[in-house]
């Protein structure tokens, strides 16, 4: 007769194993997004399956809608070219929302065709520098986003403003949030639009 074997029993996962398991995968996911919405949104003259739109137009992101008018260009100190794109937004809920940045936010420019997307990553909004709220009432004010890109890029005299829509959900891991808030998801859908750009000279 074969002898017995000890079948082995898998030590139960212990509470602090679970919560590095759990943010581990919290952060591939948003890595995944990030890279998605980069991927999604460089080289926007060689895609066809954003929503094209006149400048000046509305795109609506589900948390906010918003218009890009302009934009101008200027090298920083590193010689990398800060972008400030303006236009518009408002705010068609009841509760006040501010505009999402960053990588995964609302707001990107590309420089063109085989170039890399950048996100916004500060917004002034109206004529105050430390306002970073849309109130509700959907009324327009005005905007100017901020957002880097590589000097080795060549500007010309047009650059693409890109909206991304924002879906409202529970977008943690295994709906451990705290509620439904507004964030970019795994393949968010997308506005651009081409707007004037002015080169400045180097203050």
């Amino acid at each position: 007769m074969e002898p017995l074997v000890d079948a082995q029993v898998s030590e139960p996962e212990s509470g602090a194993t679970r919560w590095v398991r759990i943010l581990t995968i919290s952060l591939v996911v948003a890595l995944v997004c990030a890279i998605g919405v980069v991927w999604m949104l460089g080289g926007f003259a060689d895609r066809n399956d954003h929503t094209w739109v006149a400048p000046g137009a509305e795109m609506d992101a589900g948390n906010l809608v918003f218009t890009m008018t302009s934009a101008t260009a200027r090298r920083d100190y590193s010689g990398n070219w800060r972008i400030e794109a303006f236009g518009t937004v408002r705010n068609p809920h009841d509760e006040t929302l501010a505009p999402l940045v960053g990588e995964t936010g609302n707001l990107v420019v590309s420089a063109g065709s085989g170039t890399e997307a950048s996100s916004a990553f500060s917004v002034q909004l109206g004529d105050n520098h430390d306002r970073a709220l849309v109130p509700p009432g959907n009324q327009p004010i005005s905007l100017a986003a901020v957002f880097t890109i590589k000097g080795e890029y060549v500007l010309g005299a047009q650059i693409t403003c890109g909206v991304v829509v924002m879906e409202y959900s529970d977008g943690t891991i295994l709906g451990l949030g705290a509620g439904p808030y507004w964030h970019s998801g795994l393949s968010p859908a997308t506005y651009a639009t081409k707007v004037p750009l002015t080169v400045l000279k180097e203050s």
